[in-house]
């Protein structure tokens, strides 16, 4: 490589970085990515090596960006692997959010991950990509990127959410396009997080006071923040839309179909989550706090009544 090649080299890598120090100083909101483990008969996960920075010659789990165009996080996921392998797939379960500040060296990136396997196709890689493997889990490669070795970790001990993945659609968006009327997040999805907070055979819900939903009850959480983690989301929310504080729980499930939120296209993560204090305090968002039975629960604002079904459903089971 030539002087003017090297220096060529590290200029762009100045100008990529401050590009990036930039983007993350100005945006109070993280990035939504998804990754997908594939795997095949002999049990084997599909991992791909990097061909650019940041982790460039690492192994990482083959994703990308969620995008708004995207009808949820699952498509998503699926849309990513077309684009990076060239194949189809077919996702199996979530193995689970992360929202790591940390995790991406150049913005607050949180990652949904799934497990899948190929369904047609042969494996043909993109530009990112250097090169692909089959590796068997017990016999991973030091040299993984973006945090993905815990994400690995957890895909072998089966810790994955309580559900699988959500099945049930919002029907009525299936069809058209969504058109979101907050103009500053025409082109990110946003992350949320939501508080199911259950006793006996009741869930906690609270009334909006302003749009959207004005005067519908709702399951209580919000927006995540740069820097934040999902569960951090939680607590500050339930704080500043309960006036208590929280211990969050367990995922429950993943929501992120489109047209969820008239303002934003959003991924929101639901957890079980157990109140400190009962002495709920009322604010410019939420003017009312109740119980409802589990089968009388009022229609829902952000169409949350589908989430309810499926508490429903996961509370009938059999452990």
């Amino acid at each position: 490589m030539t002087d003017r090649h090297s220096r060529h080299g590290r200029l762009c890598g100045l100008i990529f970085f401050l590009n990036m120090l930039t983007y993350s100083q100005q945006s109070d909101y993280p990035v939504v990515k998804v990754g997908v483990i594939l795997s095949d008969e002999q049990g084997r996960i599909l991992l791909t090596r990097r061909a650019a920075e940041p982790f460039k010659d690492f192994w990482d789990i083959p994703g990308g960006t969620l995008e708004v165009a995207d009808f949820n996080a699952e498509t998503g996921a699926c849309r990513e692997i077309k684009e990076e392998l060239g194949v189809s797939c077919e996702l199996l379960s979530l193995v689970g959010i992360y929202s790591n500040p940390e995790r991406d060296p150049r913005y607050h990136a949180l990652a949904l991950v799934y497990t899948g396997k190929i369904t047609g196709g042969d494996i043909v890689l993109n530009r990112h990509v250097a090169e692909y493997a089959w590796f068997d889990p017990q016999t991973l490669p030091s040299n993984v990127g973006f945090e993905h070795s815990r994400i690995l970790n957890d895909f072998k001990n089966k810790k994955i959410s309580l559900l699988s993945i959500k099945r049930r659609i919002y029907a009525e968006y299936t069809e058209k396009p969504f058109a979101y009327n907050d103009a500053r997040f025409k082109d990110r999805v946003r992350a949320a997080s939501g508080a199911i907070v259950i006793k006996g055979n009741s869930i906690l819900l609270a009334k909006r006071c302003r749009e959207p939903f004005n005067g519908m009850w709702y399951i209580p959480g919000g927006h995540v923040l740069v820097r934040e983690t999902m569960e951090e989301t939680l607590v500050r929310e339930i704080r500043e839309e309960l006036g208590v504080s929280c211990r969050v729980g367990k995922l429950f499930g993943v929501y992120s179909d489109r047209g969820r939120d008239p303002r934003n296209a959003s991924v929101t993560a639901f957890y079980f989550t157990e109140l400190d204090s009962e002495r709920f305090e009322k604010n410019f968002e939420v003017n009312d706090f109740r119980y409802f039975s589990l089968s009388e629960v009022p229609e829902l604002g952000y169409h949350q009544n589908i989430i309810i079904e499926d508490i429903k459903d996961f509370l009938s089971s059999p452990i």
